[in-house]
């Protein structure tokens, strides 16, 4: 049985009395620089608090030269469905289109595998090219048209 003036774990590691080592605080006292904790009140503020962090970019990035050669050669083919309402020049959207994507190959040939997006550049490419020959038979249609006065004459009769 133990009296309360031992401890039922053992003696004091510290000894009775014992002072703790300069600049600590008196043992039984909680430590203000224990984790999660600020001397003195002040708030806990996280990392960089206050300051924009820098971007990381990890891993390949996607190329954006070849994400407009991409959208340039569909809007070179959508172009040809507005040509009935209004001429919008496709071929003015398909020629970027396939500049691009050459451009764009050639950066994501250098990068080493850090760019990527070829499978993109080659879809510019590819609806650039259809684009601009899509255009140039609907201009090439309507020339005809017009040359040739239209479908026939309205005022044939049988």
């Amino acid at each position: 049985m133990s009296t309360p003036d031992q401890d039922p774990q053992g003696p004091d590691p510290q000894g009775a009395g014992a002072t703790p080592p300069p600049g600590q605080p008196p043992y039984g006292t909680p430590n203000p620089y224990a984790y999660g904790q600020q001397p003195y009140g002040y708030p806990q503020q996280p990392y960089g608090y206050g300051y924009p962090q820098p971007y990381q970019a990890y891993g390949p990035q996607g190329s954006q030269q070849a994400l407009w050669s991409m959208i340039l050669g569909i809007s070179s083919i959508a172009s040809i469905v507005l040509a009935l309402c209004f001429y919008v020049p496709g071929i003015a959207l398909g020629i970027p289109a396939i500049i691009l994507s050459f451009t764009a190959r050639k950066e994501i040939a250098r990068s080493n595998g850090m760019r990527t997006g070829s499978g993109q550049a080659t879809a510019g490419l590819i609806t650039g090219i259809v684009g601009i020959v899509l255009n140039v038979l609907v201009i090439a249609f309507f020339i005809t048209l017009i040359a040739t006065e239209g479908f026939g004459d309205p005022s044939w009769s049988y």
